[in-house]
């Protein structure tokens, strides 16, 4: 969609700036519990700011109306 910038940005975020520090957060809360939930937290997190880019980029598209 010409957006290289954004899905970049959302794929790394999600690698590496949630999935990562999870993994070192949770362990010392709730053990082998906090590996396993990094996962699926990492992915949720994503998930919201992907919908804020989305707000974002159709709020632009609609201004360009």
């Amino acid at each position: 969609m010409g957006k290289p910038l954004q899905s970049t940005f959302l794929s790394l975020s999600r690698q590496f700036l949630i999935l990562i520090p999870l993994l070192y957060i949770l362990p010392p809360f709730w053990g082998v519990l906090g590996v396993y939930s990094a996962l699926p937290m990492a992915d949720v997190i994503s998930f919201v700011i992907s919908i804020f880019i989305m707000a974002f980029e159709l709020k632009a598209l609609r201004e360009m109306q």
